[in-house]
């Protein structure tokens, strides 16, 4: 089977969806036979160095092509060029099928599919709809576009990674929840338990991620003689909010911007660390929680899409309200007290070794695949 995977965001732009396709991609081609070209935007990183580069991996079965001149993911009108410029390429050739993630990237998927009937598969990683809705007329149109792409266009087959996005999906019929995975090798051997309490985030520097309210839920521990140190990976347009708030509540020495991490590096950020917090105020399945059990630590996160269906309370992990920095502040002083992180580690790893494979992702997408390419 010859699959294109759509999406307007890959390397050097860091993002638990953009690992999941590459997971997934190599894995549908050694082991399920099939070619991938994943088609995608030229990009820049956060100091501006650019990739327009195509690649080539596993004896030329796995495809990377990067469409258009390299700029910041935000740029608006770069993201609406690769929106032509994908079509065009997707017109040019033949596949079996279009797997497009989330979400402007439908938009030249559905258009190819119209013009030679190629299936269309489409993932949802996230959403924000379940937020409130956004005050200013760039957010209320962004969310308005967000809606339409999700709910009025029509795909041959709908995957999300969390089960509450179903009740969004109502005109699809056919919706498979297919949860991320995780490579538990690359966390292996564990790492010993670190000697002070310590906190890790992960992620992209965004609003959605509510750091600014792990900020503020610092500064209320340290009213009450908590220091708290935590550990920012990642980067990201909020990175000199968050680094002048920190400032201001006087917790600069607690906070640390430590920059994007992969392969080994990341790996030993989460086993130096006591606690994952994941303060988000939108998510789909987050794959970071998923490496945090994988490397036998527990996890603070907030009860957002299916959270609740993995961390359990006193069990693996805990969970508070989202935008609640009160709350959250609450958890981490109960986490910090607990004598038995390492068993609540244990418990997550656990989870994560028994129920979230990549091997299994591929699997089931693969089977959502056949469904789509006879339909």
């Amino acid at each position: 089977m010859k699959v294109a995977m759509l999406l307007d965001a890959w390397f050097p732009h860091f993002g638990g969806g953009i690992v999941h396709i590459w997971e997934l991609s190599r894995r549908l081609v050694l082991s399920h036979g099939c070619e991938v070209d994943i088609v995608t935007r030229s990009l820049c990183d956060e100091q501006g160095a650019g990739r327009s580069d195509n690649e080539t991996h596993l004896d030329g079965r796995l495809r990377v092509w990067r469409l258009g001149p390299p700029r910041r993911f935000e740029h608006v009108p770069s993201r609406l060029a690769f929106l032509a410029r994908a079509a065009v390429w997707l017109a040019r050739r033949r596949f079996d099928l279009i797997h497009t993630h989330s979400f402007l990237p439908a938009i030249p998927a559905t258009m190819v599919r119209a013009l030679r009937g190629t299936p269309v598969v489409c993932t949802v990683h996230i959403t924000s709809l379940f937020k409130p809705k956004p005050a200013g007329f760039r957010a209320r149109l962004d969310r308005w576009v967000e809606q339409w792409l999700l709910t009025r266009l029509r795909y041959d087959q709908v995957i999300t990674v969390a089960g509450q996005f179903r009740s969004l999906l109502k005109r699809s019929p056919n919706v498979t929840v297919i949860a991320n995975g995780v490579d538990l090798a690359r966390f292996e051997p564990a790492k010993p338990w670190p000697p002070k309490f310590q906190m890790l985030f992960v992620g992209r520097f965004h609003p959605d991620k509510g750091l600014l309210h792990l900020i503020e839920a610092m500064a209320i521990l340290q009213q009450r003689n908590l220091r708290v140190p935590v550990t920012l990976v990642g980067g990201g347009p909020q990175e000199a909010e968050l680094r002048q708030l920190a400032q201001q509540r006087g917790l600069a020495d607690l906070v640390t911007f430590a920059g994007q991490a992969t392969g080994p590096m990341l790996s030993d950020a989460y086993g130096n660390c006591s606690l994952f917090v994941l303060p988000s105020l939108a998510e789909g399945q987050p794959l970071t929680l998923l490496e945090a059990w994988a490397a036998r630590r527990p996890v603070l996160a907030t009860l957002i899409a299916d959270n609740a269906s993995y961390v359990r309370e006193g069990e693996n992990g805990f969970l508070v309200p989202p935008g609640d920095p009160q709350a959250l502040a609450a958890a981490i002083e109960r986490a910090a007290a607990r004598p038995d992180l390492a068993r609540l580690g244990e418990n997550g790893y656990r989870m994560v070794r028994e129920r979230f494979t990549w091997d299994r992702v591929a699997e089931e997408a693969f089977a959502v695949y056949r469904k789509a390419v006879k339909t």
